[in-house]
């Protein structure tokens, strides 16, 4: 009789998830929050989100660039057609610990406020606006939800 051990790190855990599926964690404080991130690093291509205790991992669901171009070229072609200046922050983590939320969208993009985050590596949304425009698979916690540390613009999918 054999006995699969369970996965310890959450690099497994995604790994193992069907893809487009959700897994939803309870009771999880701000700082372990922070800690999977960190842990995760940059390699991972789950979107994770933060609401007041509780995380969503999103799997990544088949072909989820393909939206994603397709979004970010029409923005494209809309800054160049309107001359505006239009910066993209890809899938930045965004997070706010005052209001216990953290989403990372697919794509996200500076239209109005592009000129305060040219030239940024990094954005602390504690001080920096928010963005203006995101693209993101939905989670369902975050559904009709007022007051996330992302901008009050989302294109779902």
């Amino acid at each position: 009789m054999s006995v699969a051990t369970p996965p310890t790190n959450y690099h497994e855990i995604i790994a193992l998830l069907p893809q487009g599926s959700t897994l939803r964690l309870d009771d999880v404080s701000w700082e372990d929050y922070e800690q999977r991130l960190d842990d995760l690093g940059d390699s991972y291509a789950a979107r994770i989100f933060y609401h007041h205790g509780r995380i969503e991992i999103l799997a990544p669901a088949g072909r989820p660039e393909r939206p994603k171009i397709v979004i970010h070229d029409l923005i494209a072609a809309m800054s160049d057609e309107l001359d505006i200046e239009v910066t993209s922050f890809g899938s930045t983590t965004f997070k706010r610990e005052t209001i216990n939320k953290g989403a990372e969208p697919d794509d996200s993009f500076y239209i109005q406020n592009a000129q305060y985050v040219i030239g940024k590596e990094d954005l602390d949304l504690e001080i920096d606006p928010p963005s203006d425009l995101v693209f993101a698979r939905l989670c369902t916690f975050f559904r009709g939800e007022p007051s996330l540390p992302i901008p009050p613009m989302a294109i779902g999918g």
